[in-house]
């Protein structure tokens, strides 16, 4: 689970997805989804989702002048309407909601 977790993370701008990471892995896709399951407990697009927008909301937060559309394809989403529709289901605000609530909040020293 770790190698893959780990994998994901390194490829993470690439179009991954079970058939992919099971090739890699050498394991039929039904396999790779069930070893998945059982050792994460959730699914393989849950957590590559999970982590996809967590990368998107760093970048969001650090990257302030980039425009949102530059931020979607290195966290792996090629189609802006599914980058915004997973960021607000993960997070329950849109990419650009999500910037303009950081302007507002105090910075750290």
């Amino acid at each position: 689970l770790r190698t893959a977790c780990e994998y994901i993370a390194e490829h993470l701008s690439e179009d991954l997805n079970r058939d992919s990471l099971a090739t890699q892995f050498g394991m039929n896709p039904s396999s790779f989804s069930r070893f998945f399951r059982r050792a994460s407990g959730q699914k393989f697009n849950d957590y590559l989702n999970v982590i996809r927008i967590r990368e998107a909301a760093k970048m969001l937060a650090t990257r302030r002048r980039l425009p949102v559309s530059s931020i979607a394809r290195p966290c792996g989403y090629s189609n802006l309407s599914v980058f915004n529709q997973q960021f607000r289901k993960r997070l329950g605000m849109t990419p650009r909601d999500y910037r303009r609530q950081l302007e507002f909040e105090p910075i750290s020293p």
